[in-house]
């Protein structure tokens, strides 16, 4: 499975704000065999109240989502730095 980045740009109203409106992006990292499979599992969390709560009601731009190969780190656990206390 690949890891892949999905970025959701956000268009909050926000009547006190210039303009009227607040841009923002929720990011979801997931593994999927197919970038079609990473749009639809980013979709399926952004869709949930946890995700809705998290940007405050702001709508998703669903048009101008972008997938991308993850180049993130690979999770493992690097030894402590020397010299640093434990």
């Amino acid at each position: 499975m690949t890891k892949w980045i999905v970025s959701i740009p956000t268009l909050r109203d926000e009547p006190g704000e210039p303009g009227g409106r607040i841009p923002g992006v929720q990011l979801y990292v997931v593994e999927a065999s197919h970038p079609r499979l990473a749009r639809r599992v980013a979709l399926d969390r952004a869709a949930g109240a946890p995700a809705l709560r998290h940007r405050r009601g702001a709508a998703l731009l669903v048009e101008k989502l972008v997938i991308s190969p993850w180049n993130g780190p690979d999770c493992s656990v690097s030894p402590p730095t020397a010299g640093l206390p434990r």
